[in-house]
């Protein structure tokens, strides 16, 4: 046990995760003052780290609609990662093509429970317009960041208290489990991750049934050092990258044979939630993909 925890890769998540802590202290202390700018700050934070530590090839950019071939636009999202293939004389338009969009995050310096339903409501309309343009082929990946959070309860954990939103807005927001949030990540409490899975139907008019879950990164004491153990208490940061990276394996090999190492080393950790069973009266190829 914890043979991995002075690897250079964990060490160096760690120093990305103190950075995004001193400047969400550095932020917070202005906020009052200029709480555009504050959130622009916050925005730019997650913007440089995608750079840093997806592929080269990638774009990110910052403050955007995403475009579909209808001319419909979805709502603004605070950073996107784009396609190598995107034309670059589109990179600054502010209007991205649906087509090239691979994924878009929403982003928060504090989150609070009611960030979480916006969350998933948007999901849901990005996924509509997305299964609508037939030109997009790929899954538009969406995700909700943040430094921090404000989850006030005197009753449970503010992991439950988010674990309980995420699954309160999901049952109240969705009809389609290809709508369903991918991540969030709150960089100073935890990390959580869509599985999605096929599953016996227990319906017998069903003609297929996907299971879905939205996993929080499990945490434990280990020899009273609950930073012992990457895999047992892995950093909210590292869960995340890990995960994205895996859901972009498919674009790249070498991407995943990074994400595999990333995940081999510790940084994903293990996950529970919830599960939330759909029994399907049609498939189709998306849904057949295991997603986590």
């Amino acid at each position: 046990m914890g043979v991995n925890d002075s690897h250079d890769l964990i060490q160096l998540i760690r120093q990305a995760t103190s950075e995004i802590a001193a400047e969400y202290q550095r932020i917070r202390a202005r906020a009052k003052e200029d709480p555009g700018t504050a959130g622009d700050q916050g925005e730019q934070n997650w913007a440089d780290i995608l750079h840093k530590w997806l592929p080269t090839t990638f774009h990110i950019v910052t403050k955007g609609r995403i475009i579909f071939s209808s001319g419909q636009t979805s709502d603004q999202v605070d950073v996107l990662v784009l396609s190598p293939s995107y034309p670059k004389g589109l990179l600054n338009k502010k209007v991205y093509l649906a087509a090239g969009v691979l994924a878009a995050f929403e982003c928060k310096n504090t989150l609070r429970r009611e960030h979480v339903r916006k969350a998933v409501r948007t999901s849901a309309k990005l996924g509509h317009l997305s299964r609508a343009d037939r030109s997009v082929k790929q899954h538009i990946i969406y995700g909700l960041l943040a430094h921090s959070h404000d989850i006030a309860s005197k009753r449970y954990p503010p992991k439950e208290v988010i674990s309980k939103a995420l699954k309160a807005a999901d049952e109240a927001e969705l009809n389609d489990p290809r709508d369903c949030l991918d991540f969030i990540c709150v960089a100073d409490l935890g990390t959580w991750t869509l599985m999605r899975m096929q599953v016996a139907p227990q319906d017998p008019s069903s003609l297929a049934a996907v299971s879905t879950s939205y996993m929080a990164q499990v945490t434990a004491q280990v020899q009273g050092r609950p930073d012992l153990d990457p895999r047992i208490n892995p950093d909210p940061l590292g869960r995340f990258l890990t995960s994205l990276l895996r859901r972009f394996g498919p674009i790249d090999p070498v991407i995943g044979s990074i994400a595999a190492y990333f995940y081999d080393v510790g940084l994903f950790g293990t996950g529970s939630g919830a599960m939330r069973q759909w029994e399907l009266t049609e498939t189709s190829e998306d849904l057949q993909e295991f997603i986590i």
